[in-house]
């Protein structure tokens, strides 16, 4: 029941963001937000908040707005552009943050800063600011270039307006906004065009550095056999985003373990490549709503009752959690239809899976024992 009202909120809101609004609010105060429970709280007071600021979801909006909110410590003149929430996470400032920002493009000179709402307690540290791969990358975009306002206490504003999200997390695209996407791929094309002649055509997105933040334990398997196919193995956190937007526009064939590297398409109207997925979670609807409209080939490796989660390093089930393959030699044998890889062999798969999953990051030698025997009962 509960999948059925999710499927049916998302075709609701499918539907309703497809024309591109901008709101205005006169003399509107910015909050920051606490995330808590999975709801971001804050933002604006519940007695004025624009629908176009809020942050639509699959169950529901995923903001709650203040009740009883402070009044504003500061006040700035002028006109503003609300983009939204923003932390330091790659992914979400891709998926979540940049999606109202197509409105500088239809009038460049109009605002006087991008105002963005912090997210105080997501990722922060020491004192709260715009994360630094921010600025490059609205500039890759093409958008022109405007100050940023990086609101962490309540902020009165003279006029702000709200564009509607462009694209919506776990919802997809608005038509109208594919425009937009065009214009941001044809800058970006041109600004990474002496990059692409030199890059790989087939690359792989993998985990292994990051086993604290969730990875599928073995993967580096499947990373080997590729590299026997072809395959570049790319870790985009040692890349420049110039290089990475070069990578992906020249790829024809891209795999790579469910997690944030592949939200690089956010700005992007369309990918040449097959890409092709090895899931951590059991269901892949954030990345195929995501990238279905932008690529010919969209493929998942491992049927979803093939996923099994591991608490992450707290001992709970989170985005974190670490992920392994009930049958392995299965999704090896779906990687082995399209690609010319070694024999499997069952025995170093499952040493480099105990491997990673005594190499990720734990809180307590109980959680550890407590993974690795989930782990061999299934071995």
């Amino acid at each position: 029941i509960a999948a059925l009202a999710s499927r049916l909120y998302v075709k609701k809101m499918q539907s309703s963001v497809l024309p591109l609004s901008i709101q205005t609010a006169k003399n509107c105060c910015v909050h920051p937000y606490h995330f808590e429970k999975g709801k971001f709280i804050g933002g604006f007071a519940s007695t004025d908040v624009l629908e176009n600021a809020r942050m639509p979801g699959a169950l529901g909006p995923r903001d709650v707005p203040l009740t009883n909110p402070p009044r504003a410590n500061r006040r700035y003149e002028g006109r503003y552009l609300y983009a939204g929430p923003l932390w330091n996470h790659f992914g979400h400032v891709l998926v979540d943050c940049i999606h109202r920002l197509w409105a500088l493009l239809e009038a460049p000179d109009r605002y006087e800063a991008i105002v963005f709402a912090n997210v105080q307690n997501l990722r922060a540290s020491g004192t709260p600011k715009v994360p630094s791969f921010v600025p490059p990358l609205l500039d890759l975009m093409g958008l022109p270039t405007t100050p940023i306002i990086f609101v962490n206490e309540p902020t009165e504003f003279e006029t702000l307006d709200v564009p509607a999200l462009g694209s919506i997390y776990k919802i997809g695209l608005s038509q109208a906004y594919q425009t937009y996407l065009e214009r941001y791929q044809e800058v970006i094309s041109e600004k990474t065009a002496l990059f692409r002649g030199k890059t790989p055509t087939k690359i792989f997105y993998g985990r292994g550095h990051a086993l604290r933040d969730g990875a599928v334990i073995g993967s580096s398997y499947f990373e080997k056999s590729l590299k026997h196919a072809g395959f570049l193995s790319c870790v985009p956190e040692e890349l420049s985003l110039r290089l990475q937007f070069a990578y992906l526009l020249q790829a024809e064939e891209v795999i790579f373990e469910e997690g944030s590297a592949i939200h690089l398409t956010e700005p992007l109207h369309k990918i040449k490549a097959d890409v092709r997925m090895l899931p951590r979670r059991p269901d892949p609807h954030v990345f195929r709503t995501a990238l279905n409209p932008k690529c010919s080939v969209f493929h998942i490796l491992a049927k979803q009752s093939n996923v099994f989660q591991l608490p992450d390093r707290n001992g709970n089930m989170s985005p974190a959690s670490l992920t392994f393959y009930k049958d392995h030699d299965a999704v090896y044998t779906e990687l082995a239809k399209f690609f010319d890889l070694p024999d499997f062999d069952k025995a170093h798969y499952e040493a480099l899976e105990l491997q990673d999953l005594k190499a990720a990051p734990v809180k307590s030698s109980a959680i550890f024992k407590q993974r690795l025997n989930i782990l061999q009962n299934y071995r």
